[in-house]
C-alpha cells in the first residue's frame, strides 16, 4: 500500500494533468480532530483566557496542537504580522501565533492538497486555494467557513486579496484568473488569457488591477474595468512564481525560476531594471516607501537591492545553499520572512537570516493498528518507523519498538500474544517480544516494500505480502523464509489467514484474489475483481473473504464457491482496511475518505459512518469481544469508538520522535506523559484567541490510567463544566528582597512575591481569591503556601522567603490559583549563583526494609535483602562514578523501621532543626539538611495496603495490630492506617527536602496506589497522591504493582521480583543500558527497564511467590485481578536533559552529573 501511494505521488509530480484525481484518491491529509490544534505554550505559560461571559454557548474545547503531517506547500502572515497560516499537503491549513510559535487552530475542509493562502488587509478573513479545485473563505477568529468558491477546473496555485478587502482574486492550473466577491463568495471576473497553470496574482494598493504570472512564462496585468485586453508582459524565460506592485502602484516586480527578478512600469509594461540571482526566485516585496526591494530564493537567501541604482545592498542566509523550499513569506515590516520546511515552518531574521522560530509537527501517520488476541495490548505503525504498543491494563504507550529504516506499514500479534510482528518499506520484518519490546528475529528476503503480514492461527508461521509480486510464507522459530508464492502480476497488497489457519488469501493491484490450500499449497483458486484489491479478511467462521478495493466497494466472496454472495459501496474513495467482528455479524473498514464505516454483514446496506479523523483512515480492528473498535489514520491520531453505539470514546496520539503520549476523551478528560500536556489547551468561545493550558483545570480533568478504565468498561465522565469556572486569574510579580547585581555569592537569597486578586466585574460579585501559592528553582518545587492568602482591602498581599542558590543558573518561577482552582499565569526571576557557591553534593540512600514486623504473622522473607542489595550496589556504583562528594547509605531495618523514625529521617533533610531523640538509630546522626547539589534515594521494601477511600499506606515495623493476619476486622484495618505511613505524609515530608535529584522506590503491595489518591490537589501534576508532588518536586517514583496487585517474592531469585530487576540484573549486569546503549545507565532507563522487566520474568518464574499484601475483605477482587505484576513509574518533565547518571558500565568514560 505505501509503495503504490509513493507511485502515485510520482506519477502526479511528473504530469501535471493527473494532479487533481490522483490527490483526490490518495486524500493524503491530515492533523488532528475536527479543531484540533490551539497553542503551545512555553513552560507553564499563562494564558489568553477572558472571563466567561453570560450567554455564552460554545461549549469549551479541549484540543491537541501537533502540526502537520505532510509537507507544507505555502505560507502566508497576517498584515500585522502577529499570524502566521501553514497549508499543507495533508490537506489542512494551520493558524500560529507569531510570538510564542503556538499553535491557534486547524481549519479543515479541503479535500486535496492546500497550496495557496492569503489574508485580508484587516486580518480577519483568510482564503485557501486547493488541489480539490477549490477557494474556501475563513473566520480567523472563530475558525468558521465562510464560503466555499467553484468554478476553477483544476488545482488553485495562486491567492490574493485586494488591499480594502472587499475582492479576492485566484489563479488555477485551468489557466484562468478568477476575481471573487469576499463577502458574498460569488465569482464577479473570469480572465482567460494564459496558456498554462497561473502560478501568482496580485492586486495593486488601489484594488483596480491585477498582475496574473503563469508557467508559460509570461506576465498579465488586467485592468478590471477592461479586463480583455490585458498587458502582456514578455522577458522570463521559465514559470513566474511571485508578483508584487509597489505601494504607488507604478512598478511592478515579477521573479522566477529563471534566477531573475524583472521590475515593469505598470502603465506602459515596459521592462525596466533585472536583477540576476543564483537561485529561483519564489518570493519578492517592497519597502514600505518603494525605495528597496527584497527578494527570497528558494534556498531561504534573501536580498535587498536599491532600486535606485540598482545595487545589490545585502544578502542574508546561504546563498550556496542546496536546500529547496516551497513558498516564503514576507513580513509586513520586511524585518522577517517565514518559509516552509518540510512539515513545519521556519521563521527567520530578514537582516542576518538567523533563524529566530520553528514552528513544528509533533504527530506521525499511522498505517496500521491491532488489538492483540487477548486485549491486553494495543499496536499502531507508521510513518516515523517505529511500533508504537499501548499496554491497556495500565492506559499508557510503553517506549516505541525502533529498528525499521522506513514507513511500518503493517502489524500482527500472534495469537498467544507472546510476539508482534512489524513490516516495513524497508522490505524487513522484525518480530519483537510483546512483554520487553525486544527485537527477537528479522526477517529479510523480500526485494520490495511489504505492504501486508499476519501470523497463522498456529503462531508457526507469518504470511507476508509485497511489492516484489510475490506471497513468502516464514518459519517463525527458524526465523527464515520458508516457502515463496508467486502468480500475482502486480504489487500484492494484502493477505489474512483463515481462523483455522486452512486457507490463505492474497489480493493485489492486478485485480485478483488468490486462495491457497495452505496444507498442500497447490495451484490456488483465483478470484478475478474489476477493481485492484487493497484489503482482506476472512469471517471468523471461514465461510466468507471481505474484499475492500481502491474504487468505493467491499464485496463479500463465499469462500467455498469463490463468487461474491453480497457488496457495499460507498462514495469513499478507496477502502483501506477491513475486518469482521468476533462474532461475524458486522464488518469494519477504513476508507480514504477520512470515515470510518460500519456494516451489516447480512445486509451490507447504509453503513453507519464514522466521522472523527482529519486524515485518510489507515487501518481499523476491533478488541477480542467485539466491544471496541480502534482506528488509525494520517492524522498521527487513533480513535477508540464504542463499536455497538458507533461513538467516539477516546483519541491518542503518540509524538514523533519520542516516547511522549496523551489520551483525550470528548468531554475533556485526559491521561498523557509531562510533555504531551503542554500539547493539550483549552480553547472558549470558539474564539481563535482564547485559550488557556490545560494545567489551568488540571485537578478536574487529569485522568490517570485514562485509557486503562476505558477499556475496563467503567465509563469515566468529566466531573462538571468546566464554562462555569471562574477563569479570571491572579496576578503575581516576583523579585528579590533586595538589590541582585551580578553573580550572587551568598548561600541563600530572599525573594518576595506580591499578589493581587482579579477584581470583582458584572459576573462575579466577589473577587478571585488567591491560595496556594508555588515557587520553584530550575524546575523544582521549593516553597508552598497552602490554603487562602490573607489579602488587604484592595486584594493584594506580599509574600517573602529565604531559599538557597547554588553555583550557575537559578531560575526561580512561582504561580498561584484563584479559589475556584483555576491557575494563574507564571511570573520568573532568574539569578545567578557565584563559582564559590559549587561543591559536590552528598548522596543519600535511604534503604528500608522489613522481614521482622511486630506482629511475626506479617512476616517477609526478602524485604531485608532487597533493602541492604540495593543500597550496597547503589553505594557501590555512585562511588564508582564520583559524582558526589560522600554517599551516605542509612539503613532503617526490622525493628528500626518504626514510623516515627522513617517520618525523622526523612524531617532531618527537609529541617535543619530536626534533632534527634535518645533512642533514635545512631545511623540518622549522618543525615543532614538537603542541598540543591544533593540527590535523595528513598527505598522501602515491606508491606502495603490500600484503603477503600483510594489512600495508600506504608507499613512499618510497628504495625498496630498483633491479631492473625487472617481475620483482619475493619476496626484493626483502620488501626493499622493509623500506624501506617500515608501517601499525604509523605507528600508532606518530600515537599520540604530542597535536594536537586529524589527517587522514590515502592515495593511494597498495592504501592501503585501511591499515585492514585481520590483526593484532589492543585498543581500541574494533578496525579492522584504522590505524583503531582513527583512533577513539582522533580521526583521519580517507581511502585512495585499496580494499585490492585501484590509486589511478589521468588525463593528462586532470593528477592522481590523489582529489586531483582533493579540490581542483580539492571546494574549488576547492565542490562538497564539499552535506549542508548552507550555504557551509561541514567536514571529514566534503570527505571523503565524494570517497568519492562518484572513482567516478563514472571512468564518463566511463577511458582512459590509470597505477596507483600495486607489481606482483607477486597482480597478475592484482588486475587482475580492479580495476574501479573507490573510496576508503575513516573518522572516530571524536563528531567531528561540532565538525568541522574546511576552507573557506568564496562569501559565508559566517567560523566559528570
Amino acid at each position: 500500500m505505501i509503495r503504490l501511494v509513493k507511485n502515485l505521488m510520482i506519477k502526479q509530480r511528473k504530469n501535471p494533468t493527473l494532479a487533481l484525481s490522483l490527490s483526490l484518491r490518495l486524500l493524503f491529509v491530515g492533523l488532528f480532530l475536527a479543531v484540533l490544534a490551539v497553542v503551545l505554550f512555553p513552560g507553564n505559560a499563562g494564558s489568553n483566557a477572558q472571563a466567561p461571559t453570560r450567554g455564552q454557548t460554545t461549549p469549551p474545547e479541549l484540543v491537541l496542537q501537533a502540526g502537520h503531517s505532510i509537507k507544507v506547500i505555502a505560507v502566508a502572515l497576517s498584515p500585522d504580522s502577529r499570524v502566521l497560516a501553514s497549508a499543507s499537503a495533508d490537506n489542512t491549513i494551520r493558524l500560529w501565533d507569531v510570538s510564542s510559535g503556538n499553535e491557534l487552530r486547524t481549519l479543515s475542509g479541503h479535500a486535496g492538497w492546500v497550496k495557496a493562502v492569503a489574508f485580508s488587509g484587516d486580518g480577519k478573513l483568510l482564503a485557501s486555494g486547493s488541489n480539490d479545485r477549490s477557494v474556501r473563505l475563513w473566520d480567523v477568529q472563530t475558525g468558521r467557513e465562510l464560503h466555499v468558491l467553484t468554478g476553477h477546473t483544476a488545482p488553485v496555485e495562486s491567492l490574493a486579496f485586494s488591499a480594502d478587502g472587499s475582492k479576492l482574486v485566484s489563479g488555477g492550473a485551468d489557466n484562468t484568473v478568477r476575481v471573487w466577491n469576499s463577502a458574498t463568495g460569488g465569482e464577479e471576473n473570469l480572465l482567460k488569457g494564459h496558456t498554462d497553470w497561473v502560478t501568482a496574482v496580485s492586486f495593486n494598493a488601489d484594488g483596480r488591477s491585477i498582475a496574473s504570472g503563469s508557467k508559460d512564462n509570461t506576465v498579465r496585468i488586467w485592468e478590471l474595468q477592461n479586463s480583455r485586453d490585458p498587458r502582456v508582459l514578455k522577458g522570463h524565460t521559465d514559470r513566474i512564481r511571485t508578483v508584487a506592485f509597489s505601494p504607488d502602484g507604478q512598478s511592478l516586480a515579477t521573479a522566477g525560476l529563471d534566477h531573475t527578478i524583472k521590475l515593469w512600469k505598470t502603465v506602459s509594461g515596459k521592462e525596466g531594471k533585472t536583477f540576476k540571482s543564483s537561485k529561483n526566485v519564489i518570493a519578492v516585496t517592497f519597502s514600505s516607501d518603494g525605495s528597496q526591494l527584497f527578494s527570497a530564493s528558494d534556498n531561504k537567501a534573501v536580498t535587498s537591492w536599491d532600486l535606485n541604482s540598482g545595487r545589490e545592498l545585502r544578502t542574508a542566509g546561504d546563498a550556496a545553499s542546496i536546500e529547496v523550499v516551497d513558498s516564503i513569506a514576507f513580513a509586513s515590516d520586511r524585518r522577517s520572512f517565514v518559509s516552509s520546511a518540510d512539515k513545519a515552518v521556519e521563521l527567520f531574521d530578514v537582516s542576518s537570516g538567523a533563524k529566530l522560530r520553528t514552528f513544528d509537527s509533533r504527530a506521525t501517520g499511522f498505517y496500521a493498528v491491532a488489538f492483540s488476541p487477548n486485549g491486553r495490548w494495543l499496536a499502531s505503525g507508521g510513518k516515523d518507523k517505529t511500533v508504537r504498543l499501548w499496554d491497556t491494563t495500565i492506559g499508557r504507550e510503553m517506549p516505541a519498538l525502533v529498528g525499521h529504516t522506513g514507513y511500518v506499514t503493517s502489524i500482527s500479534f500472534s495469537n498467544d500474544d507472546r510476539w508482534i510482528a512489524s513490516a516495513s518499506i524497508d522490505k524487513t520484518i522484525r518480530i519483537w517480544e510483546t512483554s520487553t519490546g525486544q527485537e527477537i528475529k528479522k526477517l529479510t528476503g523480500h526485494e520490495g516494500s511489504i505492504d501486508a503480514i499476519t501470523f497463522s492461527p498456529d503462531n508457526r508461521w507469518i504470511a507476508s505480502a509485497s511489492f516484489d509480486r510475490t506471497v513468502r510464507i516464514w518459519d517463525v522459530a527458524e526465523g527464515r523464509e520458508s516457502r515463496k508464492l508467486a502468480g500475482h502480476a502486480g504489487e500484492v497488497t494484502t493477505v489474512a489467514y483463515s481462523a483455522d489457519g486452512r486457507w490463505l488469501a492474497s489480493g493485489s493491484v492486478d485485480k485478483t484474489i488468490r486462495i491457497w490450500d495452505t496444507t498442500t499449497w497447490t495451484e490456488p483458486r483465483v478470484i478475478n475483481d474489476e477493481r485492484r484489491i487493497n484489503t482482506l479478511a476472512f469471517s471468523p467462521d471461514n465461510k466468507l473473504i471481505a474484499a475492500g478495493t481502491g474504487e468505493m466497494t467491499i464485496k463479500l466472496i463465499d469462500v467455498a464457491s469463490g463468487q461474491p454472495v453480497r457488496s457495499g459501496a460507498s462514495e469513499g474513495g478507496e477502502v483501506r482496511s477491513v475486518t469482521f467482528s468476533p462474532d461475524g455479524r458486522s464488518l469494519v473498514s477504513a476508507w480514504s475518505d477520512e470515515a470510518v464505516r460500519l456494516w451489516d454483514v447480512a445486509s451490507m446496506s447504509k453503513p453507519r459512518v464514522l466521522r472523527e479523523h482529519s486524515g485518510s483512515v489507515n487501518a481499523v480492528d476491533f478488541d477480542s469481544d467485539g466491544k471496541w473498535l480502534v482506528s488509525c489514520s494520517e492524522d498521527g491520531t487513533i480513535i477508540v469508538w464504542n463499536a455497538q453505539l458507533g461513538s467516539k470514546v477516546a483519541t491518542l496520539m503518540s509524538f514523533k520522535e519520542s516516547n511522549d503520549w496523551v489520551v483525550i476523551t470528548p468531554d475533556g478528560l485526559f491521561d498523557g506523559s509531562p510533555v504531551s500536556w503542554r500539547q493539550i489547551v483549552w480553547r472558549f468561545g470558539g474564539n481563535t484567541f482564547n485559550f488557556a493550558p490545560v494545567e489551568s483545570f488540571f485537578s478536574e480533568f487529569y485522568y490517570p490510567a485514562l485509557l486503562a478504565d476505558i477499556l475496563s468498561g467503567k465509563k469515566p465522565h468529566a466531573p462538571q463544566d468546566i464554562s462555569q469556572k471562574d477563569r479570571r486569574q491572579p496576578q503575581m510579580n516576583l523579585l528579590a528582597a533586595s538589590t541582585t547585581e551580578g553573580p550572587l555569592a551568598s548561600r541563600t537569597v530572599s525573594l518576595k512575591i506580591d499578589l493581587a486578586e482579579a477584581k470583582s466585574d458584572a459576573d462575579h460579585k466577589t473577587g478571585s481569591g488567591v491560595r496556594d501559592v508555588r515557587l520553584f528553582r530550575n524546575g523544582s518545587l521549593v516553597k508552598v503556601w497552602h490554603g487562602e492568602v490573607t489579602l488587604d482591602q484592595g486584594g493584594k498581599a506580599t509574600l517573602q522567603t529565604t531559599v538557597s542558590l547554588s553555583a550557575g543558573a537559578n531560575d526561580f518561577t512561582a504561580y498561584a490559583f484563584n479559589r475556584d482552582n483555576v491557575k494563574s499565569g507564571d511570573v520568573s526571576l532568574q539569578l545567578v549563583g557565584a563559582e564559590t557557591l559549587r561543591r559536590k553534593g552528598t548522596a543519600y540512600v535511604v534503604i528500608v526494609g522489613v522481614n521482622e514486623y511486630a506482629n511475626s504473622a506479617f512476616n517477609l522473607r526478602y524485604a531485608v535483602a532487597d533493602a541492604e542489595g540495593f543500597g550496597t550496589e547503589l553505594l557501590q556504583a555512585q562511588r564508582q562514578l564520583g559524582n558526589f562528594q560522600s554517599v551516605e547509605v542509612v539503613p532503617l531495618l526490622n525493628k528500626n523501621a518504626t514510623k516515627a523514625n522513617i517520618m525523622l529521617l526523612l524531617r532531618r533533610l527537609a529541617d535543619s532543626a530536626a534533632t534527634l531523640p535518645p533512642n533514635a538509630p545512631s545511623e540518622l546522626e549522618r543525615v543532614k539538611l538537603a542541598q540543591p547539589e544533593d540527590a535523595v534515594v528513598v527505598y522501602f521494601a515491606g508491606h502495603g495496603t490500600a484503603s477503600n477511600d483510594g489512600r495508600f499506606y506504608l507499613i512499618p515495623h510497628d504495625l498496630g495490630y498483633d491479631g492473625p493476619r487472617t481475620q483482619l476486622s475493619e476496626p484493626a484495618l483502620q488501626g493499622i492506617f493509623e500506624h501506617g505511613i500515608s501517601d499525604t505524609e509523605l507528600e508532606t515530608a518530600f515537599e520540604g527536602i530542597d535536594a536537586g535529584q529524589v527517587l522514590l522506590v515502592i515495593d511494597a503491595c498495592n504501592s501503585g496506589q501511591a499515585l492514585e489518591s481520590e483526593e484532589k490537589r492543585r498543581g500541574p501534576m494533578n496525579a492522584k497522591g504522590l505524583a503531582q508532588l513527583a512533577y513539582e518536586k522533580g521526583m521519580h517514583i517507581l511502585t512495585a504493582a499496580q494499585s490492585y496487585q501484590a509486589a511478589l517474592e521468588q525463593r528462586q531469585l532470593g528477592h522481590g521480583y523489582l529489586t531483582y530487576a533493579l540490581v542483580e540484573e539492571g546494574l549488576k549486569t547492565h542490562a538497564a543500558d539499552m535506549k542508548p546503549k552507550d555504557g551509561v545507565v541514567t536514571l529514566p532507563e534503570w527505571l523503565d527497564y524494570a517497568v519492562g522487566r518484572v513482567p516478563q520474568m514472571q512468564l518463566g518464574v511463577a511458582k512459590d511467590v509470597q505477596g507483600r499484601l495486607l489481606e482483607h475483605e477486597d482480597a478475592k477482587r484482588k486475587r482475580t485481578e492479580r495476574d501479573v505484576q507490573r510496576p508503575r513509574v513516573f518522572y516530571r518533565l524536563g528531567l531528561d536533559s540532565k538525568p541522574l547518571i546511576v552507573a557506568r558500565t564496562g569501559a565508559a568514560a566517567t560523566i559528570a552529573q
